[in-house]
């Protein structure tokens, strides 16, 4: 997978999917609420352009009222746009001429028609969410994630700060905050504990 960073738009998520542990990053999240479109656009500052921008993160993107904007923007420097949704808030007219390198509806039982081509993501079987759903036994050492060994697959929050990845629920592993550092230059290490937890990763 490419290299990309989740943006948060909205802290909390109303929506409440039932794979979703999201009264974990209610506990674990003092920061603001909403990501305005002014704070977005001093985020990309420090965001290289080959550095995709995933609309998905931690809660539903389309509750926040800017997210429009955002997305033309992000649009206009050049990024690779991906969003991951439940449609809820969705206006899918504002979107009907914005190309999308994805566009990914979660399947929670309702769906909106969108103008171009979707991908259906189908939860059957929520797994743990390294453990945030539920009890699991750690992995054995070492371990390897196949989607983000280099670990730049990051997620911000409204407040700017980014953490490990869209499985670090309860916020243990922050890497910095996109507004004082560069992508390139967050605290990334070697091995996470989140990582032995996490059904991604493998030895």
């Amino acid at each position: 997978m490419r290299r990309h960073i989740e943006i948060t738009t909205y802290v909390p998520c109303p929506v409440r999917c039932s794979y979703c542990p999201q009264s974990k990053l209610i506990k674990a999240y003092k920061g603001i609420s909403i990501l305005s479109f002014k704070m977005f656009t001093e985020a990309l500052r420090n965001i290289p352009i080959n550095v995709e921008i995933h609309f998905s993160a931690f809660s539903e993107p389309f509750l926040n009222k800017d997210i429009y904007t955002m997305i033309e923007y992000a649009n206009t420097k050049g990024y690779r746009i991906i969003i991951y949704t439940t449609t809820r808030g969705l206006d899918v007219d504002r979107l009907k001429d914005t190309p999308f390198a994805e566009f990914n509806i979660h399947d929670i039982g309702n769906y909106k028609r969108v103008p171009y081509r979707t991908q259906i993501n189908k939860v059957i079987a929520p797994i743990s969410r390294a453990g945030n759903l539920w009890e699991r036994e750690p992995k054995l050492q070492p371990l390897i994630c196949p989607r983000s060994p280099t670990f730049e697959q990051n997620v911000m929050l409204p407040d700017g700060d980014v953490y490990l990845c869209c499985m670090d629920w309860s916020l243990k592993h922050k890497l910095g905050n996109i507004f004082k550092t560069h992508f390139n230059n967050l605290n990334r290490e070697k091995q996470y504990e989140l990582c032995r937890y996490c059904e991604v990763s493998h030895r």
